[in-house]
């Protein structure tokens, strides 16, 4: 199944040009045309590891490269100038490799249609842009062809599901015969009436199965983890709870008598991608649907308290006290618009549910619950509105109770704001800052560029576009929400600046911040720009320097030297070694597949959870690993000051159990660490999640795609100061 993501605009970065000759050689060099030749990018199958796609060239003759890059080569490279920015990367490979520039341009050139081409070995759930161009020796082409493309998280399953209804008067048995008896699937009903609002607003059957899934997930979660810690043994549970196997009978209650209902049923895959699980639909949804008996239905009798305090133009403190505290119930609240003015309680009680459609089990809720700091629309009517909601039969069962109460009005004339911010921490890659208004009842919006590329006019276009289809997104869930209600609901409300966090920065490059005050018709109506409100650092001189001393069997090792036979059963035992230099400070490493070296450091520092080491002179780390799989480790530490440093990377290689060390190796190497010795890297454990009638799933850390072929290395590879990682990809021939 296919994920779709929004992809970021780009950015500028310097770039270096080539060409083939210098204005010296022009009695020696002839040029193509370049420009005669029109590529044309045909989009083809994804799988979670490849992409397939052809080309059609105009001429025949004039040569073209196939180059591929990710996510974040895009997010900072303008388009119109990656084929120099590329072409200056692929003769940085050419000199690692000691190969003439233009003869290793030459040994990755196609010339004619090319039907069937491959990009091979990309990670799962990724997005990457194809870009093709043609050259001539090693000048590039002004013009390039791009093709945005997306792997898939997981590969489709055939699996099909024989589902038997057999309804009652509150419910019904769901009798599950599915085609695969080895595979997890999920199974849901709720109302018909729900599925057939969310088919009219756009949704399709996967995902609306998706969002049950999601909202069952994540209330189950919170009953699991309600402190929030969630644990691999809480995962365990989750699983167990959430996902079957093979033949069995469901019992459904708590259903409306007379009521059509409607079950969806789908494989799931459990996918671990940078340390995250991800729950992956791999089949078509099932769906079917059944009626239940005939019975009597009733209203109950439920109050609350409800309590509006600290009220201010944009804010205030709103807190509901059920009377019965185990009783389901939803409540919000509103400003008065056009389309609640004159309705009764129970007309905007039912409006309110028909808008969440398929997302109303998210405001279903218990207990007491506040709103330390509702969103308020300025000198507007509001109300706070709580009724008794039945979640299996998708139905109020109280007569809601409306709470009514007027936000302070706003004297702010938004093109009088002004700005200032305060800067929490800056380091290389991040900044964290707040942003005080003049003005905290009118609603802004603010953007971070480089200096260089802030222009007020194409900003404030920009600016004003998102705000317009931002709104016209939130009408899908709420058709009659005015512009301003939107504005003091989203990202757009005063206060909602506070802790920004800007994960993107380039080290040493300067940026500009601007804030766009807007009117309650979604316009911008002052613009503020603070230049070069950052230089993000350079990058300190601190480094953790690591090596591997080996790795080493599991099995062989049998609980005899870190007494738990049962965690390392199966598995490698990789002993590094980290030397933080002197003025290191928090150093940290991961062990992860080798195919993540592709990534930035940019994208290393913000994508895994990292590893704690100590400052000592030598620090030794026992890591448990998987057999027959290619590792990589990556290190670094920060000074003084908070300033990463750059980024360690050693290639462990494959890891082959016929060739691990001895355990006497293993003793002698921790005879000499001495005090210095540390104990295993647990986390690196695998999950094992076990489900009444359903085999053992495991959960591998970290998460390999299984088109990746291992190589086998006999030494680690230290990368020095000099290595270079490449970021031009070709297609190979």
């Amino acid at each position: 199944m296919k994920v779709k993501d929004l992809i970021s605009l780009f950015s500028l970065l310097a770039v270096f040009l080539f060409t083939a000759c210098s204005d010296d050689d022009d009695n020696t060099c002839s040029y193509l045309d370049l420009s005669k030749q029109v590529l044309t990018l045909t989009g083809g199958e994804a799988t979670t590891s490849t992409y397939s796609f052809g080309v059609k060239a105009s001429d025949a003759t004039i040569p073209y490269l196939c180059l591929y890059v990710d996510k974040k080569t895009v997010d900072n490279v303008a388009k119109g100038e990656l084929p120099n920015y590329l072409m200056n990367d692929l003769k940085k490979q050419a000199e690692a490799k000691g190969t003439p520039f233009e003869q290793y341009v030459a040994s990755l050139t196609y010339t004619g249609d090319q039907s069937n081409l491959k990009v091979e070995n990309l990670l799962p759930g990724r997005i990457y842009e194809l870009v093709v161009f043609a050259v001539d020796g090693t000048r590039a082409a002004d013009k390039a062809e791009y093709l945005f493309f997306q792997t898939n998280m997981a590969e489709q399953v055939n699996c099909t599901f024989d589902v038997e209804a057999v309804p009652s008067t509150d419910g019904a048995q769901l009798i599950v015969n599915p085609s695969d008896k080895e595979q997890d699937y999920y199974i849901c009903s709720f109302p018909k009436s729900t599925y057939d609002q969310a088919i009219a607003m756009g949704w399709d059957n996967t995902q609306l199965l998706n969002a049950y899934f999601g909202e069952e997930m994540n209330a189950r979660l919170s009953q699991l983890a309600p402190d929030g810690n969630v644990t691999p043994e809480i995962i365990e549970q989750l699983l167990a709870q959430l996902f079957h196997q093979g033949n069995l009978t469901f019992t459904l209650s708590g259903a409306q008598s007379n009521t059509e209902y409607v079950w969806m049923v789908a494989a799931f895959e459990i996918v671990e991608v940078d340390g995250t699980l991800n729950f992956v639909i791999v089949s078509e949804p099932g769906m079917g649907t059944y009626t239940t008996e005939k019975g009597e239905d009733s209203m109950i009798d439920m109050k609350f308290d409800i309590q509006v305090t600290d009220v201010t133009a944009t804010s205030a403190k709103i807190k509901v006290v059920p009377e019965d505290m185990e009783q389901t119930y939803i409540w919000c609240y509103d400003p008065y618009d056009e389309s609640t003015e004159g309705k009764t309680p129970m007309e905007i009680a039912e409006q309110f549910v028909k808008s969440q459609g398929p997302f109303i089990g998210f405001v279903v809720k218990t207990g007491i619950q506040e709103a330390p700091a509702a969103t308020l629309t300025p000198g507007v009517k509001h109300y706070v509105l709580a009724f008794a909601y039945n979640r299996s039969i998708g139905k109020i069962v109280s007569e809601p109770q409306c709470y009514e109460f007027s936000a302070l009005p706003s004297e702010g004339d938004p093109s009088k704001m002004t700005f200032s911010y305060y800067i929490n921490s800056l380091s290389p890659y991040q900044v964290n800052f707040d942003i005080m208004p003049s003005d905290e009842t009118l609603p802004y919006t603010t953007l971070l560029l480089p200096d260089e590329e802030y222009n007020e006019a194409e900003a404030k276009e920009a600016v004003e576009q998102e705000v317009k289809l931002m709104y016209e997104e939130s009408l899908r869930f709420d058709p009659e929400k005015p512009m301003s209600t939107f504005l003091y609901e989203s990202y757009y409300r005063p206060g909602s600046r506070l802790y920004n966090v800007y994960n993107n920065l380039i080290p040493g490059k300067s940026y500009t911040l601007s804030y766009f005050a807007l009117d309650l018709e979604g316009k911008v109506a002052r613009v503020q720009a603070d230049k070069s409100f950052i230089v993000a650092p350079q990058l300190s001189d601190v480094k953790v320097t690591s090596e591997c001393l080996g790795y080493f069997d599991g099995d062989e090792e049998a609980g005899q030297i870190f007494g738990d036979a049962e965690a390392t059963k199966g598995r490698a035992i990789v002993v590094m070694r980290f030397t933080p230099s002197e003025d290191a400070k928090d150093p940290k490493y991961i062990l992860v597949d080798k195919v993540y070296e592709q990534m930035s450091d940019q994208e290393l520092y913000t994508s895994f959870n990292w590893t704690n080491i100590s400052a000592e002179q030598h620090y030794y780390a026992y890591v448990l690993a998987d057999w027959n799989t290619n590792y990589s480790c990556f290190s670094y530490g920060k000074n003084a000051d908070g300033l990463e440093g750059s980024m360690e990377r050693v290639s462990i290689g494959q890891l082959i159990q016929a060739k691990a060390g001895s355990i006497d190796e293993l003793k002698d190497i921790m005879a000499g660490a001495g005090s210095n010795t540390r104990m295993f890297n647990l986390p690196n454990k695998k999950i094992v999640t076990k489900a009444g009638n359903k085999a053992n799933n495991k959960i591998q850390v970290p998460y390999r795609p299984e088109d990746v072929q291992s190589q086998a290395v006999a030494q680690p590879v230290v990368f020095g100061s000099d290595f270079y990682l490449p970021l031009a990809n070709p297609v190979k021939k």
